[in-house]
């Protein structure tokens, strides 16, 4: 049980700290609007990073996992970590693409955070192939329960990060600077690499 919150905060946490839609748009929202409304939209976004792992999750139990499965499932968790950490290296301030305008209901942000992820194609192959690597490894016996629990701390783990980050921004957005966030940026994603290299090594040598 403890593993399954553990392992869920740590991939809520590692999947929403690198600056993809959500954030930028987050800090576009506390910039031109306030922080209530940029947190609403990351709690979209954090509910369906929940949704897409407890799919992910309660999908690939029916898969039997082989020592064959389980080294293409490996290999493709291992891709993922190192595609994201390298999405990351090469991140830079031309990526923000900041949006003024008049804010909106507060319900219409958080329904813009869930259509940040409906319409980004590669979040559900990604959270597929990481619920892969979970059940390769057998980090987590194939129970509905903890399924559930892992997925629903994935959410907090994003809400935690989204809620902190958006803070974090609203207190010092009077002289935010961008290559502070892409300083950060760049050591999220040489952490990435460095573990997916790391853990390689270890599994198949």
């Amino acid at each position: 049980m403890i593993t399954a919150m553990v392992l869920g905060l740590g991939i809520g946490l590692a999947l929403s700290v690198p600056v993809g839609p959500v954030n930028i748009a987050m800090i576009s929202t506390v910039i031109t609007s306030d922080e209530k409304r940029a947190i609403t939209l990351g709690a979209g976004g954090a509910l369906m990073d929940g949704i897409f792992m407890f799919i992910g999750l309660t999908g690939v139990s029916f898969v039997h996992f082989d020592q064959r499965t389980t080294d293409i499932f490996t290999v493709i968790g291992l891709l993922i970590l190192f595609a994201l950490g390298l999405k990351e290296l090469i991140f830079t301030s031309k990526s923000f693409d900041m949006v003024s305008g008049h804010p909106e209901r507060k319900r219409m942000y958080f329904f813009k955070g869930i259509m940040f992820y409906l319409t980004n194609p590669t979040l559900l192959p990604t959270f597929i192939g990481i619920a892969g690597w979970i059940h390769s490894q057998k980090y987590l016996p194939d129970v509905f329960l903890y399924s559930l629990i892992t997925s629903a701390f994935v959410a907090m783990g994003s809400l935690s990060w989204f809620t902190v980050f958006t803070l974090v921004i609203h207190k010092y957005k009077k002289n935010f600077s961008f290559r502070v966030l892409i300083i950060i940026n760049k050591i999220t994603g040489a952490s990435l690499v460095l573990f997916a290299a790391y853990v390689g090594y270890s599994y198949f040598f």
